[in-house]
Parts: C-alpha cells; sequence; structure tokens
C-alpha cells in the first residue's frame, strides 16, 4: 500500500541512516519525525509534501538542510536541533507560516539576512552556535541566544515590545544597553 491516508509518522529513536524517497509520496502526512536518528542527508523530496506543518530532524547529522524545504509553506514547526548545519538554506524566509525553529546545537555562524521576514515565527532557538551578530527586529515572544559568540547586546531586541522571555547566557557580552 501507499498510506495515502497517513497523517502523522513518527520515526524517531531508530538507527536510520536515510529516509526513503518513497515518503515523498505520502503527501496526506502533516506531521513527520525522523529526530534521533543517524541521517546525514536528506534524500525525500519536501516540495512534495504541501500538507506537512510539522517537521521533527532534531538529532541526527544533517549537514545542510534542502533547498525545497523553502515550498513548505504550511510548516509551522521546524525542529532541526543537534545536526551539523552551518547555514539555513536561501528562500528560507519563503516558510511565512513558520511560528517556532529550533536550531539549537548546530553550527551556524550566521542567521539570513531575510531572516526577518518570517512573521509568524513566534519563538526562535538557535542557542549552542557560533553566531557573533543577531540583526532582525521580527516581534518575537521567546528569543533562546544562549551559547554563542555575541560580543555586543543586539541593539535590535531592545524595540521588540512583545518579547517575553530573551537568553543570552553564555554568550561573550561586555556590555548592555543603558
Amino acid at each position: 500500500g501507499q498510506l495515502i491516508a497517513l497523517q502523522i509518522l513518527h520515526l524517531q529513536n531508530n538507527r536510520l541512516t536515510k529516509v526513503p524517497p518513497s515518503i515523498s509520496q505520502v503527501t496526506s502526512l502533516t506531521e513527520l519525525n525522523i529526530s534521533n536518528n543517524f541521517i546525514k542527508k536528506l534524500t525525500i523530496s519536501l516540495s512534495q509534501l504541501k500538507a506537512l506543518r510539522k517537521l521533527h530532524l532534531s538529532k541526527n547529522a544533517i549537514q545542510a538542510l534542502p533547498a525545497d524545504i523553502s515550498e513548505l509553506a504550511k510548516l509551522k514547526e521546524l525542529w532541526i536541533d543537534g545536526n551539523k548545519l552551518q547555514e539555513l538554506p536561501p528562500k528560507f524566509e519563503n516558510l511565512h507560516s513558520l511560528k517556532l525553529m529550533r536550531a539549537s546545537d548546530n553550527h551556524l555562524r550566521i542567521l539570513p539576512l531575510d531572516f526577518g521576514r518570517l512573521v509568524n515565527l513566534r519563538e526562535v532557538g538557535i542557542f549552542k552556535n557560533f553566531i557573533a551578530k543577531y540583526s532582525t527586529q521580527q516581534p518575537f515572544l521567546q528569543v533562546y541566544l544562549d551559547g554563542n559568540g555575541l560580543t555586543e547586546f543586539p541593539a535590535e531586541l531592545t524595540s521588540l515590545q512583545s518579547l517575553k522571555l530573551l537568553n543570552l547566557d553564555n554568550n561573550h557580552l561586555i556590555t548592555l544597553p543603558t
């Protein structure tokens, strides 16, 4: 069978090294969780999973996200923490429905310049990376930037009136805004 009605697929905590391309044919999927496996590269066509709202890829060894992730127009939650990502893919800002992103414990050095275009993103976790400069005026509710290499307090954060939680622990801050 082709599991044409399957909406939620959880495959976390296994020993998978790859996801079969046939998963791309399960177009009814709204949630895919392949966290805590041994996946280094995603070989599925994410752009075919048009109904996907939650994508959990945490705790693998993924070095790059496929470019077609930006075509997931309905994606609301993206969990990519605990991988080996060095950057987010081009056109990442096209994920307009994204509300939550966890990208902590990777090798990220910068965020895309258009990161601020993610107008619905409210919670962003990008701690334990190598980000030295943070720049966005996005009205986040929660920002986790702990464990990076920030040397200056991100001035943009002082104008975020909706911000409820800000974590800047374990950076290299010398002064705070007055």
